[in-house]
């Protein structure tokens, strides 16, 4: 119970740590936040028992997660596990009583556990895991005969502590391959229907599975093109020929003359319910002037959007006002307000869900599309 209580406390100390890091840094909740995931896995056992030599046998399991919200690159969650499978040996001990020398116990397990998962991009996951668990046992010899309870041994079952750590690999937004080892303590020396010495019997486990994710948003991979330079918590997603560019700190675009499409959105550019920009903004801009002063024949569309809260009278004008600040500030650095046409959106077309405060930032943009460019 030491070991599970300081494992506990360690991941608890590293989940606080990690996330108070990651609160300055990103003022935003990641892509497993508030996110069910559902596991299968199957693999092997190897098991630490009191028999001379350990056979490697065969196990299957199944998890429930649930992340909680976080700004940062880790989320706590909390797991629900059953487990059936084997554990083996041969070379049996002088008081095993076992004619066959050779033993094979299923185990059934059932529990909980404290897990902490960080994302080292939004394709690749690391995990690390404590619980406890209820493990149900049952011993044959190697001829598939029960065998019997050993002495001091009056039922078959008992507590165990659990210990996991793995990877995921994000294969689509939803569903990722993973790869996992384990190990699980028993609180008794009975696993292999045996009492010998004052090491409770143990197994290890490694199992691969897949995995499905029930709330993961659509389209947040951090895909980062050649053509960018980004630094700090800048976040980049991209959408076929369209660039959408959050910023919190800066962000450099080198290869402008390929931008199809532009998006500044995000409490970095527009507050709820303003219209005016934010220094943020301004970068991005800047580096698109170039394009537009560099091709003076292109045409651009400059469109407003709004998120869903309010009328959609208001949220036209809203959105005219926010399309209407990005032109009157390209119109000041000199270009030609002819080779722009303002379009007012509303909250119309979103590009992220309405019902989070994440999403709804999203959804407050202007986007600057390329129409034409024109006669040259």
């Amino acid at each position: 119970m030491k070991l599970f209580t300081l494992i506990t406390l360690m991941l608890l100390g590293f989940a606080q740590f990690i996330t108070a890091q990651d609160t300055v840094q990103t003022p935003r909740l990641n892509s497993m936040s508030n996110v069910v995931g559902i596991s299968l896995e199957g693999g092997t056992t190897f098991g630490m028992t009191d028999y001379r030599i350990s056979k490697v046998d065969y196990t299957v399991r199944g998890d429930l997660a649930y992340y909680l919200p976080s700004t940062g690159d880790g989320n706590l969650g909390l797991k629900f596990f059953a487990q059936t499978g084997f554990v083996a040996g041969r070379g049996a001990p002088p008081n095993a009583n076992n004619p066959t020398d050779e033993f094979s116990t299923r185990v059934d397990l059932i529990g909980g556990a404290l897990t902490y998962l960080i994302s080292l991009d939004d394709k690749v996951y690391i995990w690390a895991s404590a619980g406890a668990s209820n493990e149900w046992y049952y011993p044959y010899d190697g001829n598939n005969n029960r065998l019997p309870n050993a002495p001091g041994m009056s039922d078959n079952f008992m507590l165990a502590l659990n210990g996991d750590a793995g990877v995921k690999v994000m294969v689509t937004e939803h569903i990722s391959i993973d790869l996992t080892a384990g190990v699980v303590f028993g609180k008794q020396d009975y696993l292999d229907n045996v009492k010998s010495g004052s090491n409770n019997d143990s197994y290890f486990d490694g199992l691969i599975g897949a995995s499905y994710y029930i709330g993961r948003p659509e389209n947040l991979r951090r895909e980062y093109p050649s053509g960018l330079r980004y630094r700090h918590d800048t976040v980049v997603v991209n959408h076929e020929n369209t660039q959408i560019i959050t910023t919190h700190d800066t962000v450099e675009i080198t290869n402008p003359g390929t931008i199809q499409t532009v998006v500044l959105n995000g409490d970095a550019n527009f507050e709820f319910n303003k219209s005016n920009l934010l220094p943020n903004a301004y970068t991005v801009l800047d580096t698109l002037i170039n394009t537009m002063k560099a091709h003076p024949n292109y045409k651009w569309e400059v469109g407003g959007y709004t998120d869903a809260i309010g009328t959609d009278e208001y949220n036209l004008k809203l959105s005219h006002r926010r399309a209407q600040s990005v032109v009157d500030y390209f119109v000041s650095k000199g270009i030609d307000a002819n080779s722009l046409t303002v379009v007012d959106y509303g909250k119309e077309h979103p590009i992220a869900t309405n019902e989070t405060l994440e999403g709804r930032s999203m959804n407050r943009r202007v986007e600057i599309k390329l129409l034409s460019r024109g006669s040259q």
